[in-house]
């Protein structure tokens, strides 16, 4: 069963006698208007997942039309569910995407989009847009832009692949392997590690566009787990100290990029805990005091920059 209705009636009627529209008038909620379409569609939509035809689930074809009289899309619905194939198309008769689909919840498990100049733009496999088992994107030039494989059970990335234009890859992942990550038209590193379980694993470390190294982290089991270290692209230490189990632990330093001290604390499962001092750029003493629970804790003293005391204040 087809059902294209002209917008130059000025009754419609189903199969059966039912008024569907007077003077366009929709007597069901259209799903697809009819502002830049030159026909009406009379399908209506209800609560859940189903499309009717007055008050029936609707079983066949649905055409609409662009004002040039192209297609716009075409597909079928079985008892009210999309099912099969659906084209949507560009203005000039172009393929735009290519879905398919199951009669059971509609669900998606095939989609290709593609250019205007007709060359694939990507490739979309699943059980439905958000359960995927494996996507790829193109350039225009036709080159893979992106590669994914998925774990359809939890929907985790057991593989991907990044490129630039050229076709070199510059993003990769493997489960239980190495990743690395590239800048796309340099090619230079800005980060690198290892996982293990689809988990980080072992020294990470993180580069600048100009191939300074930024950040090196540990990690065990997917958490931060020993020494961090994080540098200015001078190259001079600007943040360090440790990680067990994802948290802070023991003495962090922080520096200005002078070189001097700025921050000295202490922590406890992740916690400020303990001394505590932040001092001013010149390497002078700004604020010191005791943590406990992450809150300031006893009396603390603050300076200015000449080192004298200009205020105490208690906790």
């Amino acid at each position: 069963m087809l059902f294209v209705v002209s917008c130059k009636e000025k009754f419609t009627y189903d199969e059966n006698g039912i008024l569907l529209f007077e003077n366009l008038t929709p007597k069901t909620e259209e799903y697809w208007g009819a502002a830049h379409s030159s026909l009406w569609i009379p399908v209506k939509k209800t609560k859940g997942p189903y499309m009717y035809l007055g008050e029936k689930r609707y079983s066949g074809r649905i055409i609409k039309y662009f004002q040039n009289g192209n297609v716009a899309f075409e597909g079928s619905y079985d008892f009210g569910t999309e099912n099969g194939e659906w084209k949507y198309y560009f203005e000039n008769g172009v393929v735009k995407s290519i879905l398919t689909r199951d009669s059971i919840y509609g669900k998606l498990y095939n989609k290709k989009e593609f250019f205007q100049n007709g060359n694939l733009k990507s490739h979309h496999i699943g059980n439905d847009e958000e359960d995927s088992t494996y996507y790829i994107s193109y350039f225009k030039n036709g080159n893979i832009k992106y590669e994914h494989y998925f774990f359809t059970s939890e929907n985790e990335i057991e593989r991907f692949e990044k490129r630039n234009m050229n076709g070199e890859v510059y993003e990769l992942f493997y489960e239980d392997s190495i990743y690395f990550k590239k800048d796309s038209m340099q090619l230079a590193i800005l980060e690198q590690g290892h996982y293990k379980d689809r988990r980080k694993k072992g020294t990470w470390r993180t580069y600048s566009e100009s191939n300074k190294l930024l950040l090196t982290t540990n990690y065990f089991d997917g958490q931060l787990h020993g020494s961090y270290q994080e540098y200015y692209t001078s190259g001079r230490i600007k943040i360090q100290g440790n990680y067990s189990n994802g948290d802070k632990i023991g003495l962090w330093k922080e520096f200005y990029e002078n070189g001097n001290q700025k921050i000295l604390a202490n922590f406890k499962k992740g916690r400020l805990e303990g001394m505590y001092k932040e001092y001013h750029e010149n390497g002078t003493i700004w604020e010191r005091g005791t943590y406990y629970a992450d809150e300031r804790y006893g009396t603390w003293t603050f300076y200015n920059e000449n080192g004298k005391i200009i205020r105490k204040e208690s906790y």
